[in-house]
């Protein structure tokens, strides 16, 4: 399924998050955040990050991390900000990405090679969502992440 420009025919993950997205509120721009109701996604939420932002200075606090995301992390890093880890602070391409969103307020895909310790995942498929206050400012990040696994030998 393709929406809002993005495809997300190879991640069953990613086109079931888009489109509980979509329907949060199918007529706004960006879903505002008091709809977003992680218990309504069950089969979601181990692959789900939910993000912080802060304005000034821009930056994410990770807020939620679900069970198959830390799974592949180095390190549960819930509560901590970007800019407090290294290799996701700015000017990462993880940090910019969060930005993109949290300024454009569009969402964003993207495919990145995977660098943490299981061996078996070849590279990671996210999805990052804006979440709006009342006043329409992007101040939450619903991220979904799909891990692309090796078939096999030579994979």
């Amino acid at each position: 399924m393709a929406d809002n420009g993005i495809d997300t025919t190879d991640s069953e993950i990613l086109s079931d998050g888009i489109a509980y997205w979509r329907a949060l509120d199918p007529d706004a721009r960006i879903p505002g955040l008091a709809l977003f109701d992680p218990v309504s996604i069950p089969d979601l939420l181990a692959n789900t990050v939910v993000m912080d932002v802060f304005w000034e200075p821009l930056d994410f606090r990770y807020r939620f991390i679900g069970d198959r995301i830390l799974e592949h992390f180095n390190d549960n890093y819930v509560g901590r900000r970007l800019s407090e880890i290294p290799h996701q602070a700015n000017p990462s391409a993880l940090f910019g990405n969060m930005k993109t969103v949290a300024l454009d307020g569009v969402p964003l895909r993207s495919q990145t090679p995977y660098v943490g310790s299981k061996r078996e995942t070849r590279r990671n498929l996210e999805l990052i969502l804006p979440l709006a206050d009342a006043g329409d400012r992007v101040s939450r990040l619903f991220i979904l992440i799909d891990f692309v696994e090796v078939d096999g030998p030579g994979a």
